[in-house]
């Protein structure tokens, strides 16, 4: 059962590695408005998936032997296995609803709960890029956070150098071309 659990810590953690490297392909085309859009790809898709049902496996393995021995651990078995199916469950649901899209005026993000989140290009004040997310702040202090394996980030890169103000974006624009990025 142990080597169960280990190949699917070792599986998931793989994915994670290859899934999440920065994407280079090119942005999704909105059909209604003819703007550019970076959504999740099926890989990160099928990640939230795997991640959401790996927890539940998991303690089912480790917990549900405990569970002959006594009733307590069967109720956190079930209690940890329907939280984590519900998180996994919410992060499959954002992975298909979450967008960041690229107007002639804004860069918006789509969320899946939430209003969308609107930053003017000339509004840019701030941006910064670690860990493989690239954070825009406006003049009123709204970021949107735009993660570097989402399809179409060099898309986005282009239209940042073209559209947002110069002074604001020269370093990470530097900083993308020593990463590969070539907008």
């Amino acid at each position: 059962m142990i080597s169960i659990l280990s190949a699917l810590l070792l599986m998931s953690g793989i994915l994670a590695i290859i899934l999440t490297r920065p994407s280079h392909s090119p942005a999704h085309i909105d059909e209604t408005t003819g703007s550019p859009v970076l959504v999740f790809g099926l890989g990160q898709r099928i990640l939230a998936v795997i991640i959401g049902l790996q927890a539940p496996i998991s303690i089912y393995f480790i917990v549900y032997p405990l569970f002959l021995y006594h009733e307590v651990f069967f109720v956190f078995f079930l209690l940890y296995s329907a939280s984590s199916l519900s998180s996994g469950f919410a992060m499959f649901v954002n992975s298909l609803r979450y967008k960041i899209e690229l107007t002639q005026d804004n860069i918006v993000e789509g969320r899946v709960f939430l209003r969308p989140r609107m930053v003017p290009w000339k509004n840019v004040r701030r941006v910064s890029y670690s860990n493989r997310i690239l954070r825009i702040r406006s003049l009123d202090g709204a970021t949107i956070r735009v993660k570097s394996w989402m399809t179409g980030f060099p898309t986005l890169l282009n239209e940042m150098k073209t559209k947002a103000p110069p002074h604001f974006t020269k370093r990470v624009i530097e900083q993308m071309k020593r990463l590969g990025f070539t907008p």
